[in-house]
C-alpha cells in the first residue's frame, strides 16, 4: 500500500502538532518518489523556495505529513487553470530536481495512523506526531478538532448518522464517534471528555458515505466545509487571483483559500453523496 506525503507549510504544521488540526487537502505525492530529496530540493520542487516565498532556499528542516489511502479519498490530476501567482503543477509533476508525479487531494480528514515527520537538512528524520484516530486525535497535540459534519466519512448505523473513520490495514470496519454526554448509545467508550467511540464492522452499517456540498458566492464557486449559525466556512474552487483579493480570502497555503461568508448568500447549492461500497477501493 502506497504511503502518501503532504508538504506542510510552516504556519500550518503548528496547527497540526499543537492545536490538533485534522484535515488535509491540496498537492500530495507518493512518499517513495521523493524520499531521497533534501529539504532544499523538496521545497524547490514545489516552487516554494526563495526570497519572498514560503520557504528559504535552504531550510533547516521541513515537516511532512505521511498517510495511507482510505476509501472515499478523492485524488485528481492538477487542473490546467492557466497563469496563477502560485504553483499549479498543471503538467501533473513537481518541478526540478524532483519532477515526481503530483495529485490534488480533495479536502478530507486525516486518516488513522497518519504521522508528521520533521526532515532535517542533514538527512535525519524526527517523528513529531501520530494520529491515533478520529476520536483520539493527534496523540502529541494539546488541542483536538472534533469531526466536522461536512468533511469526511459518515455512517448510518442503527438509525443514527455519525462521523466515521475507516480502520487501517484492511480491517473491515469503521470507528464511529458520538459527541456529547447526553444519550450516548450503549457500547460506546469515552476516550476524551464528551467524545465517545465504538468500532463496528461494515456489515453493521446501513451506509457509509461523504457529503460534498458546493455552491456559488459572489460569483465564485466554493465548497461548503462547515456551517455555524448564520455563517459558513467555504473553500474556494480554482479561484482567479482577482477573486481571492476581492473577497479577502484567507490563505491556507499557496493556491488554497478559505472564507467565512453569510450562509444566506450561498446560491446554486448542490449536494453529492459519495457512497462507499465494501470491496471497491478508491485508486489514484
Amino acid at each position: 500500500m502506497s504511503v502518501w506525503q503532504k508538504l506542510l507549510m510552516p504556519a500550518i504544521a503548528g496547527k497540526f502538532v499543537r492545536d490538533g488540526l485534522a484535515e488535509i487537502g491540496g498537492p500530495v505525492v507518493r512518499a517513495a518518489d521523493v524520499v531521497t530529496l533534501s529539504p532544499a530540493e523538496l521545497v524547490a520542487s514545489y516552487g516554494l523556495a526563495g526570497e519572498g516565498l514560503v520557504f528559504p532556499a535552504n531550510p533547516e528542516y521541513v515537516d511532512l505529513l505521511r498517510f495511507t489511502q482510505v476509501p472515499l479519498m478523492r485524488f485528481t490530476a492538477p487542473d490546467a487553470v492557466g497563469e496563477r501567482p502560485w504553483p499549479t503543477y498543471e503538467n501533473g509533476f513537481l518541478r526540478a530536481p524532483s519532477r515526481a508525479p503530483v495529485w490534488n487531494l480533495a479536502r478530507t480528514r486525516v486518516p488513522m495512523n497518519a504521522e508528521i515527520w520533521r526532515k532535517y537538512a542533514d538527512g535525519r528524520e524526527e517523528l513529531l506526531a501520530h494520529y491515533g484516530s478520529l476520536s483520539k486525535g493527534w496523540t502529541e497535540a494539546r488541542g483536538y478538532y472534533p469531526p466536522l459534519h461536512l468533511v469526511g466519512a459518515r455512517a448510518k448505523w442503527r438509525g443514527l448518522d455519525l462521523p466515521a473513520e475507516f480502520l487501517p490495514n484492511g480491517q473491515e470496519g469503521v470507528e464511529l464517534v458520538w459527541m456529547g454526554d447526553e444519550g450516548t448509545p450503549a457500547g460506546f467508550e469515552e476516550v476524551r471528555p464528551a467524545i465517545h467511540r465504538r468500532l463496528v464492522p461494515f456489515s453493521e452499517c446501513e451506509e457509509i458515505f461523504e457529503v460534498v456540498i458546493t455552491a456559488s458566492w459572489n460569483g465564485i464557486r466554493v465548497r461548503v466545509l462547515q456551517r455555524a449559525g448564520d455563517e459558513a466556512l467555504v473553500l474556494l474552487e480554482n479561484p482567479e487571483w482577482d477573486e481571492v483579493t476581492r473577497i479577502r480570502a484567507g490563505v491556507v497555503e499557496p493556491g488554497i483559500f478559505e472564507a467565512t461568508v453569510p450562509f444566506a448568500e450561498l446560491v446554486d447549492v448542490e449536494s453529492i453523496a459519495n457512497v462507499f461500497t465494501a470491496g471497491a477501493g478508491a485508486t489514484a
